[in-house]
């Protein structure tokens, strides 16, 4: 698919909700994830029930298009026509539970699996379009006064008018296009109450409503702008380095004037001071505003990171000495540099070798929330057997979201004659974008241990092992191989497992496919598994990695190992092992 006008996928077959398969991603997971796919997908978890799922699916069309089954009790539940999937799943389930139908297939005693079997994959609100949204017609007060017992609101007929304070709602009511009353506790003054109004095909509206003192005046907080042209790169943004002028409107809500109005700023922030604090902004008539005289001035710390957010307090003064607070906030939108791929270009093989000289490029992302200018690297190193004659590169300018590589200007890495095969090299490198100035690391490990066996039973006490000799390296149990990753390898322990605890490595699959390749590209492996070299391949859909390894599989085996012994003529002379493990069936190899 490649519509981005997302859908939603009702599912009744059975297993296309199996999120607990441990073989790969069920049908939901899948379509779930990939570019361009569900929006959200109701699916069974296991084998459903005929007649009973049937049963469930006709509940469930009968919530989302409430004339599916006249004879069924209307759903009393204001915004009725919102299609919202989850809320039908639900429904569905409820309907099943009072047909009388699967008591007449025989299969009543099915309702309760049932109800554990279908499960919703997605936001439990979400909320489809039917056809193109519209917007909503709605209109209330700009405050709310805290003695108020009721607050009016005008919106389209059959939408649904919330009113919540602190995350808890406070009155509902239905719309009917014209003024409607809910009904309201009492509030605290300077709290905010939020005006939220739903209808199915139409947009959310939104909107704060300040909570303000029954009589006298209010001057609160009403909106700012950042100009950053003197003390920053002027793009209207807040970055780390910059001092910014912050130009701050008050308002008042009240239906009093109010007098002589000052503002003094405040926060106690680690990367944030401020250095003006005060504003005039004399009178204030009824529901007018103003801006202050000056500007206030803060500056922020050059290692302030991306997405901080600073809230501050303005004690607004009146003649009377009346102090209102309000909390304006900002947001530091910095760089933030990341590490996305290396390649060192050795011999064509993808690694460095003794004696050798090469080039090393290093693919760089911005994921902050703000440009990086005129981006330089410089490359160091940790080994006595490495240098870089040629540290330094440029990797320009670098906007947020983007990446870029130095492949124009590559780092130059020298490797010594005597350097060790299993020598492990970690890169620093250190990049530089005005005040930003960040370090990553990067090389290659030892190992990686792929624990694709469910019992775990190998994996663990290899690692354990090349940790004593020494070794630096991962032990991952995921389910899925890190692909992406295997350049940071030397080499890769993968255990499969032994029937019936074992998983299969697929023909076709991406992770057959990558190792291959990585062996390809000089990496070593290792491999074991009972069926992974006869069973899998010739008897199940497993790749047959036995050509990779110069392997030829003679055999399944049948209940044969109990006695393992050395070959003459090589290191395993004389070695003899008695077996006790898992399965005797295990693969036979020449």
């Amino acid at each position: 698919l490649t519509n981005t006008m997302f859908v939603f996928v009702n599912s009744t077959n059975c297993l296309t909700g199996r999120y607990n398969w441990k073989n790969g991603e069920c049908f939901t997971e899948k379509f779930h994830r990939i570019d361009y796919g569900a929006l959200g997908v109701n699916a069974a978890s296991n084998v459903s029930y005929s007649f009973v799922n049937d049963t469930y699916i006709w509940g469930m069309f009968d919530c989302l298009w409430s004339h599916f089954d006249v004879g069924y009790p209307f759903f009393d539940m204001i915004g009725y026509d919102n299609l919202r999937p989850c809320m039908a799943m639900t429904s569905g389930k409820y309907y099943l539970e009072t047909s009388w139908f699967p008591d007449a297939v025989g299969a009543g005693s099915l309702r309760d699996p049932t109800y554990h079997l279908f499960h919703h994959h997605g936001d439990a609100f979400i909320t489809l379009y039917s056809e193109v949204p519209q917007s909503l017609t709605v209109s209330h007060h700009t405050v709310l006064y805290s003695s108020q017992v009721a607050f009016p609101v005008s919106a389209n007929d059959f939408s649904v008018i919330a009113l919540t304070v602190n995350g808890e709602i406070i009155g509902v009511a239905e719309g009917t296009g014209g003024v409607v009353s809910i009904t309201i506790p009492s509030q605290t003054p300077l709290d905010t109450m939020k005006v939220t109004v739903t209808k199915a095909n139409y947009y959310r509206y939104e909107e704060d409503v300040p909570i303000i003192p029954s009589s006298g005046p209010y001057v609160g907080y009403l909106k700012s702008t950042v100009d950053d042209v003197t003390g920053g790169n002027g793009d209207g943004i807040v970055n780390p380095g910059e001092t910014i002028n912050w130009e701050i409107w008050l308002k008042n809500y009240s239906i009093y004037d109010a007098n002589s109005i000052y503002g003094l700023l405040s926060l106690s922030d680690p990367y944030i001071s401020i250095s003006a604090d005060s504003n005039w902004y004399g009178d204030i008539s009824s529901g007018d505003s103003a801006d202050g005289s000056v500007p206030y001035v803060f500056s922020i710390s050059n290692d302030c990171p991306n997405g901080y957010n600073a809230s501050f307090d303005l004690d607004v003064h009146d003649v009377n000495d009346t102090i209102w607070v309000s909390h304006p906030s900002i947001t530091v939108y910095a760089p933030k540099l990341s590490l996305e791929d290396f390649v060192i270009d050795g011999s064509g093989n993808g690694r460095l070798d003794p004696g050798e000289t090469t080039d090393i490029v290093v693919t760089i992302k911005n994921c902050g929330g703000a440009d990086a200018p005129s981006v330089t690297g410089y490359l160091f190193e940790n080994s006595p057997y490495v240098d870089v004659p040629d540290p330094n590169t440029s990797f320009g300018n670098i906007p947020y979201g983007n990446t870029v590589s130095n492949s124009g200007d590559p780092f130059i890495i020298h490797a010594d004659s005597l350097m060790p095969p299993f020598e492990m090299v970690i890169f620093k490198l250190e990049l530089t974008s005005g005040v930003y100035c960040d370090t990553l690391e990067f090389g290659r490990m030892h190992y990686l241990i792929w624990d694709y066996d469910p019992n775990q039973s190998s994996g663990p006490v290899i690692d354990t092992a090349l940790q004593a000799c020494g070794f630096v390296g991962e032990y991952c149990n995921d389910t899925t191989l890190p692909i992406s990753d295997l350049n940071k390898y030397m080499a890769i322990f993968v255990c499969t497992g032994i029937f019936n605890n074992n998983n299969v490595i697929n023909d076709g699959s991406l992770e057959a496919t990558a190792l291959v390749n990585f062996v390809n590209n000089g990496g070593r492996m290792y491999l074991e598994g009972g069926n992974v070299w006869f069973y899998d391949p010739v008897y199940g859909d497993g790749y047959d990695f036995g050509p990779l390894f110069g392997i030829n599989a003679t055999d399944v085996g049948s209940g044969d190992l109990a006695t393992v012994n050395g070959q003459s003529g090589t290191f395993t002379q004389g070695m003899s092992f008695s077996y006790t493990g898992e399965n005797s069936y295990i693969d036979h190899i020449s």
